[in-house]
């Protein structure tokens, strides 16, 4: 029998003319899925089209990231446009003044809601955890949220000027000094030392930016394979939050979170919150009050590392880069440092001598405007964030584009970095200079957004310019840097980093590294403030101090210095401060009224010694200083406030300085210099 064989057949052109119908009529069926009930208001910002509706823009999205918006706004002259995702409407703004009139519309645009949504996939927590996320997150209750909560004290912890920022300078940049000392005696032996540079600054800097929160108990410092980790979960974020199940789709960073996880219970099993900066206490408490356990803060603090670590880094890198690829510019800057250097010859603790150099980096902002200036446009070229916000309520945005309720906002830095009415012709350059006070001309009009902006603005910007320009400082000071290959040859910028503001290298640069001519076997130190709120000597009614007193006040100055102190070990020769009439005080220049010095022991210092001597006297306005005579020559009067100086010496005599005990209502800081 006969048996037909039936076998599918059709020449090109209809073949092709049926993909399209099926095409077309796939996206009529999504069309009509998406957009059934959604009205275009004319007042919305104009529609941007793709060739694919409603998937394009997506697909975009997820190939090239927040690239895809600045290259958007590049192509597209409106300072505000509306691209349709699926259900979702995201509104692009490409104007400084729209993103400001954005930024101040914190009450209907919101990052909470955003920020709770990620959180499953970010964290991997549970239903209980996202109870608590959740609760009050768009305010409407009146104040109060774990996330606006944890914004607003994160911005105090690291306000300019508080004690918490400066012992996180100090304790950062102290951790850097280690690292380049390592480098400086490895090259002492090899003539120089050649290190891939990226890597070196990601696995040594991660330890010393996280010791400035998590103290000496810090789990990345004490297993450094953690800070692999990190990178390892930063590099697959996207497949983490996107990726059908991740566990799977991206294990290894799966699991590089789940080591972090198990790593932070470890260390607030072993005290570590004890001795962690405020930054980290502050975290565990409000967290805590809001229903978090020990395994809900190790999860969380996933997030914090990232904003420590992921930008830092990479703009020391690509500032380094910037630096020692222009001759001219690094002369310029070792010029400028070495106004903020002293240099004396010291013990090197085996009975020879050799100079040693400071650097005051309480001064670095104000003595070095280049340095600052290079650090500001190395953050306006390589910045590439988008800030983000949900719309909570209709919005009419400027009295004049509708953002309706559910859109998302986004606002791309890069294309308002790059624009030549505000930045000038050259604005697609690097120029270290653009961010001198003779040159500032776009951060008044809101141009600069390496920070974000509004209510939301980054909470650590303070610390991260102290953190990089401080390191800067030391290593231009320090050190040549030369690539191995004998010319600069820039890696490309790794686009694929979902949480990064500044992107990382995709590749790396091989770099020699090693003491400048006439700088070796050289010592190099940090001079810092320390800020110290609660030491208060003044007796109250006043009278003349005991050395009780000062007892006292050193006591609780010693554990501030340092949570690690076990034992003090105290020394005191005090003369009795003369008789005096509290509300007035003639005080010649020759006269000395105390003296007092104090040696503890601290584990990972040594040689720490404090002096008292002199006075300072709160006024109310105006604060009159002087020690061992009035600061003018002539005569002070003080008011009935007064306090005492502490001369600190701490581990070499360059690093003396005063500590400043108020009246309990005034603070006080610890000068070095």
């Amino acid at each position: 029998m006969y048996k037909a064989e039936h076998t599918f057949s059709m020449d090109p052109l209809r073949l092709a003319l049926l993909l399209f119908a099926i095409l077309a009529l796939t996206l009529f069926t999504l069309r009509y899925i998406f957009v059934r009930g959604q009205k275009y208001d004319s007042r919305e910002p104009s529609v941007i089209p793709t060739l694919l509706p409603y998937l394009g823009h997506l697909l975009n999205l997820l190939r090239r990231g927040n690239k895809y918006f600045e290259d958007l706004c590049n192509e597209t002259p409106l300072p505000i446009f509306t691209l349709h995702m699926l259900t979702q409407n995201i509104y692009v703004v490409n104007s400084p003044h729209l993103i400001t009139a954005a930024e101040r519309a914190s009450k209907t645009l919101s990052i909470a809601p955003l920020m709770v949504a990620l959180c499953p996939r970010f964290f991997d927590v549970d239903d209980r955890v996202m109870a608590y996320l959740k609760k009050n997150a768009d305010l409407k209750e009146g104040h109060g949220s774990l996330i606006h909560d944890t914004s607003q004290g994160m911005q105090k912890e690291m306000a300019a000027g508080s004690e918490n920022l400066e012992l996180m300078i100090k304790a950062v940049l102290e951790g850097a000094l280690k690292s380049l000392n390592g480098l400086d005696e490895d090259s002492k032996s090899k003539g120089g030392n050649t290190i891939q540079l990226f890597a070196w600054l990601r696995r040594d800097f991660a330890v010393a930016s996280t010791s400035a929160i998590y103290g000496p108990l810090n789990p990345i410092a004490a297993e450094p394979s953690l800070a692999e980790d990190f990178w390892t979960f930063d590099k697959s974020m996207t497949s983490i939050l996107f990726a059908p199940f991740p566990r799977w789709t991206a294990r290894k960073a799966w699991q590089a979170r789940e080591r972090l996880r198990h790593a932070f219970n470890k260390y607030m099993d072993a005290g570590g919150l004890d001795s962690a900066l405020g930054v980290f206490r502050f975290r565990h408490e409000i967290n805590t009050r809001y229903g978090a356990t020990k395994d809900d803060i190790s999860r969380f603090e996933l997030g914090d590392i990232i904003g420590v670590l992921v930008n830092a880094t990479p703009a020391l890198f690509w500032a380094t880069l910037h630096i020692y690829s222009d001759h001219s510019l690094l002369q310029n800057l070792r010029d400028e440092v070495r106004a903020a250097t002293t240099a004396h010859e010291a013990s090197d603790g085996h009975g020879k001598r050799r100079m040693k150099h400071v650097i005051d980096a309480k001064i670095i902002a104000s003595a070095c405007p280049l340095l600052l200036s290079t650090f500001r446009e190395t953050l306006r070229i390589h910045t590439h964030n988008a800030t983000n916000r949900m719309v909570i309520e209709d919005t009419l945005l400027d009295n004049r584009y509708l953002l309706k309720k559910g859109g998302i906002v986004q606002m791309p830095s890069a294309p308002v970095h790059y624009d030549t009415k505000i930045w000038g012709p050259d604005a697609t350059s690097f120029n270290a200079r653009r961010f001198l006070k003779t040159n500032e001309v776009a951060a008044s009009k809101g141009a600069f957004k390496a920070w974000g902006g509004g209510a939301t603005i980054c909470p650590g910007r303070h610390f991260a310019t102290a953190e990089v320009t401080g390191i800067l400082a030391m290593m231009v000071a320090r050190f040549d840097v030369e690539p191995t290959a004998g010319r600069w040859l820039w890696p490309k910028v790794d686009w694929g980093r979902v949480a990064s503001s500044i992107h990382p290298p995709k590749g790396d640069i091989s770099v020699r590294i090693k003491a400048r001519a006439g700088f070796e076997g050289t010592e190099w130190a940090y001079a810092y403030d320390v800020f110290v709120t609660d030491c208060n000597i003044v007796p109250h009614p006043p009278r003349a101090i005991e050395q009780a007193d000062c007892f006292d006040a050193i006591d609780r100055f010693q554990k501030r210095v340092d949570p690690g102190t076990t034992q003090a070990d105290v020394i005191c020769t005090y003369d009795v401060a003369k008789e005096h009439d509290p509300s007035f005080i003639v005080l010649p220049d020759s006269e000395t009224f105390g003296s007092c010095e104090v040696a503890w022991d601290i584990p990972h210092r040594t040689d720490v010694v404090v002096s008292w001597d002199g006075f300072f006297f709160f006024s109310r306005d105006l604060v009159h200083e002087c020690v061992g005579g009035s600061k003018n020559g002539g005569v002070n009067e003080w008011g009935r406030d007064w306090g005492h100086i502490l001369r600190v010496k701490i581990g070499s005599p360059d690093l003396q300085g005063r500590v400043r005990l108020g009246n309990g209502t005034t603070g006080g800081s610890v000068d070095v210099d």
